[in-house]
């Protein structure tokens, strides 16, 4: 088992001091890469203007260099530093984070606050100088899940399988790491992750550490141990692996409720039977 690079989420309201406990805690550039277009702006042109407006024909290069340098960080072993306004509409955000299991990534959550007159003060102290999270929020995640989708192409990631229902859906995954396999699994949805959650109870089902395994059958006995696979219908399945999934079959059924497949499993074995 392996422990994967990570995003670490520095989330809070306005005025709680996310970018200075970032400027604080995460300064080592052969660790941490900082995404976040205000520091990105400044460093490419000294000022935020390219912010201020999405016509401003400095814009696209601080998207492309935040997208680029995200990447290298992560082919490069470092871990992402991100900045995260609590307000708003939580969605983009949970999706960021399926996203983000998909990918093979770990994420850290630090929840930062304060008392409200403590917050207005800090922004009145800050005059010009403050830019807000909120307004850079939606960029920051789309830009994100570009930068996981990207990684995930590098890094030649294979779906092997996906399993679900209504309740949810479970993927199973293989990956190269310095030249070597490794396989993972991810979860998401409502019947594994709680997709109307405040924020407090996204940090705790989220900030977790994805556990890889060096060959097919360690990680499908892992899987086996935590989720009833075959009892869930298959929403994709590699059909490389079609003999590996029978052989487990053989091995877990002895374990799964009720003694059957679901019918889409059975197919699949009686295809390959034939």
């Amino acid at each position: 088992m392996v422990y994967m690079r990570k995003v670490i989420f520095v989330a809070g309201g306005p005025g709680v001091g996310k970018s200075s406990f970032i400027q604080s805690n995460f300064q080592d550039e052969e660790r941490y890469y900082r995404f976040d277009a205000v520091t990105e702006s400044l460093r490419l042109f000294g000022d935020i203007k390219a912010l201020e407006d999405d016509d401003n024909d400095d814009f696209p290069t601080v998207v492309n260099s935040m997208i680029g340098k995200g990447i290298d960080a992560f082919l490069e072993g470092k871990d992402l530093v991100v900045e995260i306004c609590t307000e708003g509409d939580e969605e983009l955000l949970l999706e960021t984070l399926i996203n983000l299991r998909k990918s093979n990534l770990n994420s850290e959550f630090i929840l930062l606050t304060v008392e409200a007159d403590e917050a207005s003060k800090r922004i009145k102290m800050a005059g010009n100088d403050y830019y807000p999270s909120i307004e850079l929020k939606e960029l920051t995640l789309e830009l994100l899940n570009d930068v996981f989708e990207a990684y995930r192409s590098a890094n030649n990631i294979e779906l092997i399988c996906e399993v679900g229902n209504v309740g949810g859906n479970v993927r199973f995954y293989k990956d190269n790491i310095q030249g070597k396999p490794i396989y993972f699994f991810t979860s998401a949805g409502s019947g594994f992750l709680d997709l109307k959650v405040e924020l407090k109870d996204l940090v705790e089902q989220t900030d977790t550490i994805i556990k890889t395994y060096p060959d097919f059958a360690m990680g499908m006995k892992a899987l086996m141990n935590r989720y009833t696979l075959f009892k869930l219908p298959p929403l994709q399945l590699h059909r490389d692996y079609k003999k590996e999934f029978l052989e487990a079959w053989e091995i877990f059924k002895e374990e799964i409720p009720g003694g059957e497949p679901d019918r889409g499993w059975q197919g699949l074995f009686l295809e390959y039977e034939t």
